[in-house]
């Protein structure tokens, strides 16, 4: 038994039997991503697939900082600029109204942080950083004000 399985790993040919370890390492996957399998050529195909696996799992772990898990920074950037939050706020410093981190920070271990956040965007606020109200902004949809609270909570110091 031990002998036939010897002599089968010894008559594939160097790729066939990378490609055989390829789900070992990960480093192994992006090296055999491009070896085709002489009798079943959809094994490329296979093996591509195991590198674009491996290359998303790698992007995961640093998407969450970019993208604080579902959330579309990009975005939710381009709302706040659209609806004029950066006239009054920052990510990092006080202008008029607390900078966005200032507001993550003080809501941090609140659950309903994000419900908080969103009625104060959409009826506005007075009182809570100051003497200065924040505006309402009554004519954005309730996903966007979502959005914004979002964003706002995802801002670290």
């Amino acid at each position: 038994m031990l002998n036939s399985v010897t002599a089968a790993r010894n008559s594939c040919s160097p790729a066939q039997q990378a490609n055989r370890l390829a789900w070992l390492l990960p480093l192994s996957w992006c090296a055999t991503s491009m070896v085709r399998h002489p009798q079943h050529p959809h094994r490329y195909h296979l093996t591509t697939m195991r590198a674009a696996l491996f290359i998303s799992l790698l992007t995961v772990g640093t998407a969450g900082s970019a993208t604080a898990g579902d959330l579309d920074v990009a975005a939710a950037t381009e709302l706040a600029k659209s609806t004029g939050c950066y006239s009054c706020h920052s990510a990092k410093e006080k202008i008029v109204g607390p900078a966005f981190s200032s507001i993550a920070e003080k809501y941090a271990d609140d659950k309903g942080a994000v419900a908080t956040l969103s009625q104060s965007i959409q009826m506005g606020s007075t009182g809570k950083w100051g003497r200065v109200a924040m505006p309402a902004h009554a004519s954005l949809k309730p996903a966007e004000v979502k959005l914004l609270a979002e964003f706002v909570m995802s801002t670290k110091r």
